[in-house]
């Protein structure tokens, strides 16, 4: 911006400074005058911009050794990152038949326990076969007197001769 306005300036007007009089010599001087003023502003902007830059890179500086702590932890966590890869990449290799091993463990412990299931399930019904044969036993054990077997009840009944209902 400083530089186009500088350019801007014209070095030389139509002749030299001596052929000028009067209002030309006026106009020229107040045209020097404000192209000086210009410069000027211009000098001192920039003077502005390099204090600027300057305290700039004094900040900067200070925020240096923060930042090469930084980089060497990244450089660090890299190289985890670059060993945990490597590791994931061996077990990838493992982790397939392990899989299939333990699933196949799964399924057999599984089996197992379905079995055993069955067994109890079973057991547990022979056994209360057992208790109501035992018990059907026992009531057969116990027929007294006048008694007959019920096939329907599975019981010993009372045969009932008593009659006077049809009176």
């Amino acid at each position: 911006q400083s530089t186009t306005l500088i350019q801007g300036i014209p070095t030389n007007t139509n002749g030299s400074d001596s052929d000028l009089v009067g209002e030309e010599l006026l106009e020229a001087y107040q045209r020097n005058q404000s192209h000086a003023k210009v410069l000027q502003q211009e000098r001192a902007n920039l003077h502005k911009i390099a204090n600027q830059k300057h305290a700039l890179e004094q900040e900067a500086i200070r925020f240096i050794p923060w930042l090469r702590g930084a980089l060497l932890q990244d450089e660090e966590d890299l190289q985890i990152c670059d060993v945990v890869e490597q590791q994931l990449l061996e077990l990838q290799t493992i982790h397939g038949p392990a899989k299939q091993a333990r699933d196949a463990r799964r399924e057999k412990e599984e089996s197992a326990r379905r079995q055993q299931e069955k067994e109890k399930q079973t057991k547990m019904e022979e056994e209360e076969r057992r208790q109501l044969l035992a018990a059907v036993m026992s009531k057969q054990d116990e027929a007294k007197p006048g008694m007959v077997w019920d096939k329907r009840r599975q019981e010993y009944v009372y045969l009932n001769t008593d009659e006077s209902w049809r009176d």
